[in-house]
């Protein structure tokens, strides 16, 4: 019977009637050797079609093989697309997280006076008014010339702890400043990098689903491909 369909195939061919292949006329060996040769050189659309024209009644073990070989060919090119898709959602996980600590730590720049012209200015108070009043106790020194002294040495602290302050606050806006461009520039490029790996993602879904539809168009029952969730 094999015979027989292989010359009718023939002559069908012979005769200009292209579509004897199409129509699934030629032996079933002719459609897994060609499905083979298509998965070969990649060709996947092929294979699966050829093995669809292969696919009878009764398939037989050497189309059952072949199918076999197929779908194990599928599911291997969906593992590597679910691990290639699972290292870009790490990697842009990762990108996401440095630009959180990079934002946490210009938020922790926040100016606060160090008082050490404060402490001196304290110190050096104390020191005059005990002095002033030493001298207006044992040496009569007036009381007037003794206050006007502290009041002029308290401006005078006053004034300097000001300036102080000013000078460490212009100073430490500087430094923001600094740290705030190069916290800007680095998160522009991490932003770009969550791009990029977004791109990857959704490259790998768009690929996982035309295998998908592949393995669907498979003769005969068909496992769902388990991968990971989405995100």
């Amino acid at each position: 019977m094999a015979t027989l369909t292989t010359l009718i195939a023939a002559a069908l061919v012979r005769l200009g009637l292209q579509e004897a292949k199409e129509r699934g006329w030629y032996p079933r060996s002719y459609y897994v050797k060609s499905s083979l040769d298509a998965l070969r050189q990649d060709d996947l659309d092929s294979a699966i079609e050829e093995l669809v024209r292969a696919w009878r009644e009764n398939p037989g073990e050497e189309v059952e093989v072949a199918r076999e070989v197929i779908l194990m060919r599928l599911d291997a090119d969906l593992d590597r697309i679910d691990a290639r898709e699972a290292e870009a959602k790490k990697l842009r996980a990762t990108a996401e997280g440095e630009i959180t600590v990079l934002n946490l730590r210009l938020q922790r720049l926040r100016f606060a006076y160090r008082p050490r012209q404060a402490w001196v200015a304290a110190g050096a108070g104390a020191t005059v008014l005990g002095s002033s009043l030493a001298s207006v106790h044992w040496f009569g020194l007036n009381p007037a010339i003794a206050g006007v002294g502290l009041l002029s040495f308290t401006a005078g602290s006053v004034l300097l702890i000001t300036v102080d302050r000013r000078r460490q606050r212009a100073s430490h806006e500087a430094y923001r400043a600094q740290i705030g461009a190069e916290v800007a520039e680095e998160v522009q490029i991490l932003r770009a990098e969550i791009r990029a790996r977004e791109g990857e993602i959704l490259a790998a879904r768009a690929e996982r689903d035309r295998l998908l539809a592949r393995r669907a168009r498979l003769p005969g029952p068909a496992p769902q491909h388990q991968g990971p969730g989405r995100s």
